[in-house]
């Protein structure tokens, strides 16, 4: 659908990106390259944190109307790496999704109320280690290539400690 109509996706997460936050969005953001749809993803401040697995990752100062805003490993509308590009009416509350492995404490304090999002545009699995975890739950279905699952990989092993924190599943 997102070929069909045109729509560029912008990807969200947290400030002070871990491997999680930028392994899902690089992933998400080849994987939605790859498969024909433009995304980028969007920080406030150049990053260049896992030298030699991540290039530099240059700062966004605009989104483009009639996109759509994947924010990924975040639990809070204050924790959102570029929060005022999401803020600012640009992009619709119903072309808003979240992807996030965090538990919340009370539903006023979550991202998908703060922000009023459908519910049908929330993924929250608390039970899996990671956001990268649900990525790759979510492209099981079909082929990634090697820089997907490279990233996928950056991010499952900082959120598991180095896979020491994993549980049975």
């Amino acid at each position: 659908r997102l070929k069909t109509e045109n729509r560029f996706v912008y990807i969200f997460a947290h400030i002070y990106p871990d491997g999680d936050a930028i392994g899902a969005a690089l992933a998400l953001r080849e994987y939605l390259k790859s498969n024909g749809v433009g995304a980028e993803y969007v920080v406030t401040d150049t990053i260049v944190k896992y030298k030699g697995l991540v290039d530099k990752i240059y700062p966004v100062k605009k989104v483009k109307k009639n996109s759509i805003a994947v924010i990924l490993d975040t639990p809070t509308k204050a924790r959102i790496n570029g929060e005022n590009l999401i803020s600012n009416g640009v992009i619709k509350k119903e072309d808003i999704y979240v992807l996030d492995h965090h538990q919340v404490e009370g539903d006023e304090r979550s991202i998908e109320n703060e922000l009023g999002i459908p519910m049908s545009n929330l993924i929250r699995r608390p039970d899996e280690s990671s956001t990268c975890e649900i990525l790759l739950h979510e492209f099981m279905k079909e082929e990634i290539n090697t820089q997907v699952a490279n990233m996928l990989t950056l991010g499952l092993l900082t959120d598991t400690g180095k896979l020491r924190y994993l549980e049975p599943n």
